[in-house]
Parts: C-alpha cells; sequence; structure tokens
C-alpha cells in the first residue's frame, strides 16, 4: 500500500507546524513528523551562492531582520536573524536556516 492509498484524512503541515515553531523551519518540520502529518508544504529558494533556503516569499522582508530578494543574496544565514513569531528562543541560528 502506497502512502496516497491510506484511507482516512491525510493532514498537511503548510509551512511545517507553526503553531509550536516558525514558519519554514527544521523545528517546524520536526514537529511536523512528531505529530505525524501527512506530508509537509514548503517553498524552496536558492541565494546567489548556492545556499538552499526554505521561505514562503522571494525575499527575506517579511521573516527577517532584513531585506532583499534571496536568489540575490550572499551569506544568507550569516547576515540575517529571524523576527517572526513563534519566539525562538530554543532554536539556535543553524536550526532556522
Amino acid at each position: 500500500m502506497s502512502i496516497f492509498d491510506r484511507p482516512g484524512l491525510h493532514y498537511i503541515s503548510h509551512r511545517g507546524f507553526r503553531p509550536l515553531a516558525p514558519d519554514n523551519s527544521l523545528p517546524g518540520f520536526e514537529y511536523a513528523g512528531i505529530l505525524k502529518q501527512w506530508a509537509i508544504e514548503t517553498d524552496v529558494h536558492m541565494s546567489a551562492d548556492g545556499v538552499l533556503m526554505c521561505n514562503h516569499n522571494t525575499t527575506v522582508d517579511a521573516s527577517y531582520d532584513g531585506n532583499g530578494v534571496i536568489w540575490e543574496m550572499f551569506d544568507i544565514c550569516r547576515e540575517l536573524v529571524w523576527i517572526t513569531s513563534p519566539p525562538t528562543a530554543c532554536m539556535n541560528k543553524e536550526e532556522l536556516c
């Protein structure tokens, strides 16, 4: 039986499990797995130096303390600090990028 043949409801975490972790973060994806979500929906963009980043928008303006288009940026994880909620005090920078 494939995952598409399973009976019952299929829950999909939009950008990870957002009630417990920030959008598109590794902790958000981990919570979705712990809660046995059927799938995770996310958007992936590549920076100018080839770093992949899960972010809904093509810019970082809404989620980080900087601004700009992702595919034009370099050293993306070193330069930006997450500003969206819920609080991320328990997560380090590597977990959020």
